[in-house]
């Protein structure tokens, strides 16, 4: 019959083995469905080995013979051990461990027959005192099962072989007699023919002998070198005579003992730290916002925020970290930076121990072959040696000088939406005003004066004698007999203040119809002259005659006491404008004539007139002579003339050339410089344009149409610094600019101010980008069905049909843009505006 301790020991064996798979798969925890199962393969990869100690104290149970229950002894005969061990894990699933017990034994029997027969006794105790130095093989459960993982918890077995030494005394228990040991230099002897023998222990005071241990354990991982253990060994003795009775020939025929212990254990040495962080690497995540990139004012920015999980990070390791924009032309590499573990001093960011997250920013410049692109890293890991300097963080220098491991590469983005970039360049160009005016009005005037109070026609009136008075009459005639058309001749009567209001008015209304009466007169005289050029039938009817009368002329006479050399001249004001009323005034005037003389003599007469003033239209030559002429024979038109011969085609070409006949014929006016240059620009002639406006510029510095050229021009060239600075110059000088700073404002990414700029703009290719781009999805269709049709349109359309998930509107006007520009379906091929169509056949068919 097997011994009943045996039964129970292996029933507990088998059920902490069957209870294995159980235990570990709890530990494997979902991950999520998007979470990437490694293989048992990778999984083996991802472990680290390394050496580790370990401190224990437990509690040491007798399973000898000598045992009042041979499977759990009652607590009074529980013992108190201790340990150490030295272990090297050099496999994700066996290791090997070197370890030291010393424990206590005891235990008793009673009313045993066979025991008694041996020992004349009814009860024996016995007292053990073990050390055993083992060397185990460990094999790790939770592994083997599942695969290499970071758990909190592994559960492990151990097997072994040790070398056991002990001494023993057993005892009568009533008495206290000793009956046998073993160790004490066997002054009492033993049962003899123990078949496998024994050896001399240290110092011949202990017994030697060999013991295999086999067990189970626990171990929690409570920090990155840290675990806490929770073991149970059970011990075979390779002597039936450590409890110093050898009970005979049995199923189980040697001693046990066990040995449960608490440990602590210290993991050191690891073989490369780097290589657990590179297979946990998967574990660390990077993400680019957004994805794809978006180039904004000749910018791409980069924002990317890296995810590291608990205990990802070495506390010695560092990360050199450098994204990189691969395209088809080569790569662009962001900025460098380096993350460290907590213990790495000097330059970098540090990534705690239990994980965390950091962001990482940076910007380029935008070019055109950056939209078919991939954002990329692969990060380079390291030791870094007394401290990390900001010199050191580069691949280079890693690579040459520390322990390193290239990290797999890793796709952060797809490619860069460039739509900003294909704003078109219809700036508004600005025209020179030619100054030509298709309508003239000349005007020609002279007057007549009365003697106070009189409206009758008097050439001996003093002021009507006068020469130059005389002249002026004699230069309106000479005017009419031009032959100009005559618009409108006006009649103005005026009387001097000092007589009653109402009198003047009617003074002064006679006056004007006495002039109107003579100078009709005149003219008819002037017709019936031999040659006369003056194209009127009846004078009298087919002129516009208009009469008008103003009573006195109060600011005349204020006028010419002012500009009179007069004493007084101050006081006769103050006097007149403190008098209030007309009548008043009229009065003081009357009294200071008295006072006044000159009043009477040099400012009054000068009022009492009539003046006669003749509008005519200047003669002018037809467009279609300007025109032809500007060509034939350009010195026959002025300045203002060429300018304006060039507003009569619709012929750029043309235009220009006339602009070029202008700049030949009046090289100093600057408007001929400006204005080709304007064509130039339009004709995408950029080098020439800026050659006329640095010209035009030397003539007129304050010119704004000079400014906003040369602001274009800086716009296509790509220069939108100076672009804007030239725009404001512009409206500084009074020159409307907005469109024009608009597009500026969209390079620059401030799609809200180039929207207000445009204001009122519509059914413009511009203004739908911006809309576009500012997401107002619905203005942008709008504007982008009225505006101009071509290849761009039709490609906006497109990118808006994709950005709304309308099909329809994407391939049709696709077709339409590649129809038209065969170039775009390049462009097209590779603009991830498309990129969730790359795949689909109606996409192809139009870009392949």
């Amino acid at each position: 019959m097997e011994k009943f301790y045996s039964l129970i020991t292996k029933f507990l064996i088998i059920s902490l083995i069957s209870l294995v798979p159980v235990f570990v798969a709890g530990q494997d925890t979902d991950e999520g469905e998007s979470s990437t199962k490694k293989t048992r393969k990778e999984k083996k990869q991802d472990f680290d080995p390394h050496f580790y100690i370990n401190l224990n104290i437990g509690v040491s149970l007798n399973h000898t013979d000598i045992a009042q229950n041979k499977f759990a002894p009652p607590t009074d005969e529980w013992q108190i051990g201790y340990g150490g061990l030295f272990g090297w894990q050099f496999h994700n699933i066996w290791g090997v461990r070197l370890q030291v017990v010393n424990a206590k034994l005891e235990g008793s029997l009673k009313d045993d027959k066979l025991l008694k027969e041996h020992s004349g006794y009814d009860a024996v105790r016995y007292e053990a005192d073990i050390t055993d130095m083992g060397l185990h093989l460990t094999i790790n459960f939770s592994n083997l099962i599942s695969g290499y993982k970071d758990r909190t918890v592994d559960f492990y077995g151990i097997v072994g072989v040790a070398q056991s030494q002990w001494k023993t005394k057993s005892f009568d228990v009533a008495s206290g007699t000793e009956w046998r040991n073993n160790g004490y230099g066997n002054d009492v002897p033993v049962i003899g023919g123990d078949k496998n023998g024994s050896g001399a222990g240290v110092g011949n005071d202990r017994t030697r002998t060999f013991t295999v241990p086999v067990g189970l354990g626990l171990m929690f991982h409570v920090a990155p070198k840290w675990d806490i253990t929770f073991e149970s060994q059970l011990k075979v003795v390779d002597s039936d005579r450590l409890d110093t009775w050898k009970k005979g020939a049995m199923p189980v025929y040697n001693d046990m003992y066990s040995y449960t212990s608490l440990g602590v254990t210290f993991k050191m040495f690891y073989g490369n730290p780097l290589k657990k962080m590179a297979k946990e690497y998967e574990n660390v995540v990077f993400t680019a916002t957004p994805d794809p990139l978006e180039e904004r004012g000749g910018k791409v920015k980069v924002h990317i925020t890296g995810t590291f999980p608990p205990k990802y990070f070495h506390d010695k390791a560092a990360m050199e970290f450098t994204p990189v924009l691969v395209y088809e032309g080569g790569t662009v590499p962001l900025k460098t930076v380096c993350f460290k573990g907590q213990d790495v001093a000097g330059y970098g960011i540090l990534v705690p121990s239990e994980g965390g997250t950091i962001t990482y920013d940076d910007e380029i410049e935008y070019f055109d072959g950056l939209y078919a692109s991939e954002l990329e890293v692969a990060p380079l890991i390291f030791i870094p040696k007394d401290g990390l300097s900001e010199e050191g963080c580069n691949a280079e220098y890693i690579k040459a000088n520390y322990t390193n491991i290239q990290l797999d590469n890793r796709k952060l983005a797809d490619g860069v939406i460039a739509t900003p970039a294909r704003l078109k360049h219809s700036e508004t160009v600005l025209f020179a005003f030619h100054g030509y005016e298709k309508i003239t009005l000349i005007a020609k005037g002279a007057t007549i004066y009365f003697y106070v109070n009189r409206h009758d026609l008097n050439w001996r009136v003093p002021l009507n004698k006068l020469d130059n008075n005389k002249q002026k009459l004699e230069n309106l005639a000479g005017f009419l007999r031009l032959g100009y058309e005559i618009k409108d001749i006006n009649f103005d009567g005026w009387a001097s203040p000092e007589g009653e209001e109402t009198f003047n008015e009617g003074l002064s209304e006679k006056r004007a119809m006495v002039a109107q009466k003579y100078f009709v007169k005149k003219i008819k005289k002037l017709v019936k002259e031999k040659d006369s050029k003056i194209k009127v039938d009846d004078p009298e009817n087919d002129i516009a005659y208009n009469i008008n009368y103003h009573g006195p002329d109060w600011n005349g006479f204020m006028s010419n006491v002012q500009q009179s050399d007069m004493d007084d001249k101050n006081i006769i004001q103050n006097v007149i404008q403190a008098a209030g009323t007309p009548a008043k005034k009229e009065q003081e005037i009357r009294n200071m004539i008295v006072i006044y003389p000159e009043l009477e003599e040099k400012i009054l007469p000068n009022l009492r007139r009539a003046d006669i003033n003749v509008t005519c239209y200047e003669p002018k030559k037809p467009d279609a002579d300007i025109l032809a002429l500007s060509s034939s024979n350009p010195r026959a038109l002025d300045n203002k003339e060429l300018l304006y011969a060039a507003t009569l085609t619709d012929d750029q070409d043309k235009k220009l050339q006339i602009y070029k006949t202008a700049i030949n014929t009046y090289p100093n006016d600057y408007r001929g410089y400006v204005n080709a240059a304007s064509i130039e620009i339009e004709k995408g002639d950029l080098y020439a344009a800026k050659s006329h406006l640095e010209k035009a510029q030397s003539l007129e510095p304050n010119s704004g149409e000079v400014y906003n050229g040369q602001g274009i021009v800086y716009a296509m060239e790509g220069d939108w610094g100076k672009a804007e600075e030239n725009f404001k110059k512009a409206q500084q000088l009074g020159e409307n600019t907005n469109y024009n700073m608009a597009i500026v404002m969209i390079y620059k990414g401030d799609y809200d101010k180039a929207i207000s700029l445009f204001g009122n703009t519509s059914c413009d290719y511009n203004v739908a980008l911006v809309q576009l781009l500012n997401k107002n999805y619905p203005a942008a269709e709008k504007n982008l069905n009225c505006a101009p049709k071509d290849a761009q349109s039709y490609y906006l359309t497109a990118i808006l049909g994709s950005r709304t998930e309308n099909t329809s509107m994407l391939y049709e006007n696709l077709t339409k843009a590649v129809q038209q520009d065969a170039s775009l379906k390049g462009s097209a091929a590779k603009d991830r505006e498309f990129f969730r169509y790359f795949n689909e056949p109606e996409f192809q068919a139009i870009v392949q």
